[in-house]
């Protein structure tokens, strides 16, 4: 679990604001850098309400764009330009411990469904490196993506900060294509936002900025 250490709230000096905030978060977000964040902001912050979505980059973007959302912080979707960029987001194969080396063809996946940006990322791999794939197993679950893939049904690419225990990463002597790092990015509405979202969203700056999140320059080092 991430934590935010003394130094770091000391430094956070946000004036008491209310409100709803409207977020649109990806899993890779909520399960890793949020717990910190959210906790420092509502003790700094009591009376807010949230209403979050969590789901796929695209469809929260879609969200954001038709007025649902107020703020979406996601990788960064294909073809999709601006934001602030917050990290990038290192993508690496994994599987089983005794996932066999080199992984043969034709390999099997476990995936997320369309339009999911870690599928995108996999199958432009695979067929930039001429590697026949299938389709093992899909849901929107990271949870259950890992289950299908302690149970040896097939592998998959998470972001390094995703995986679970038991879980092996997957290097090159697996034959797999290297995959590209993914943009983690925060996008507010153009329309303008409230006090309280502006205050949540430097909130996720400044953690960015003292290590609470990867540093952009760090993670592309």
């Amino acid at each position: 679990m991430l934590k935010i250490g003394g130094d770091a709230r000391r430094h956070f000096t946000h004036p008491k604001v209310a409100g709803v905030i409207r977020l649109g978060l990806t899993e890779d977000f909520a399960r890793t850098v949020l717990p910190a964040v959210l906790g420092l902001f509502t003790r700094q912050h009591p009376g807010f309400s949230f209403e979050v979505e969590c789901g796929l980059s695209k469809i929260m973007f879609d969200g954001l764009d038709g007025g649902r959302l107020d703020t979406v912080i996601a990788k960064r979707p294909a073809g999709r330009s601006g934001g602030e960029r917050l990290w990038v987001e290192p993508f690496s194969w994994y599987g089983r411990a005794d996932t066999p080396h080199p992984v043969p063809d034709p390999v099997d996946l476990a995936l997320i469904p369309e339009p999911s940006e870690s599928r995108r990322v996999m199958l432009d791999a695979l067929r930039r490196a001429g590697r026949p794939w299938r389709a093992m197993f899909q849901s929107h679950s990271f949870a259950t993506l890992e289950a299908a893939v302690l149970a040896g049904v097939g592998v998959t690419a998470f972001g390094r900060q995703m995986h679970g225990p038991g879980v092996a990463e997957l290097g090159e002597d697996s034959g797999l294509p290297p995959l590209p790092a993914l943009d983690m990015v925060m996008v507010q509405a153009a329309r303008g936002t409230s006090d309280a979202t502006d205050s949540f969203c430097d909130l996720v700056r400044e953690a960015a900025i003292l290590g609470v999140a990867p540093v952009p320059d760090q993670a592309a080092g």
